[in-house]
């Protein structure tokens, strides 16, 4: 149908060989998007376009923060980036796997 895709679910995991028409379902643009992040096919941390940090980076700030060496705002400046990326990144809702 128009605005559908054909997805894909493996019952036995992760399988993009799998061809089995009943692991197959209907769905939108977005789930197929949610379906690629939940299955680690998106790049995340160095390997996203956008990414301005390198994962060094990301600890060392963890590791300024935590160690109450500097303030978030301090932290924001020195690294370039947004006073809302810092608090991203210290409450792993970015850079969760670094």
């Amino acid at each position: 149908p128009v605005g559908l895709s054909v997805l894909h679910n493996c019952p036995q995991g992760d399988n993009p060989g799998c061809v089995n028409p009943t692991h197959l379902w209907l769905g939108t643009q977005k789930d197929n998007m949610q379906d690629a992040v939940h299955k680690r096919r998106t790049p995340t941390g160095e390997k996203s376009g956008t990414a301005k940090l390198t994962k060094a980076q990301v600890q060392e700030i963890r590791r300024r923060y935590t160690s109450g060496g500097a303030p978030r705002k301090l932290l924001a400046q020195l690294f370039g980036i947004s006073k809302t990326a810092m608090q991203e990144i210290l409450t792993y809702h970015t850079w969760r796997y670094s």
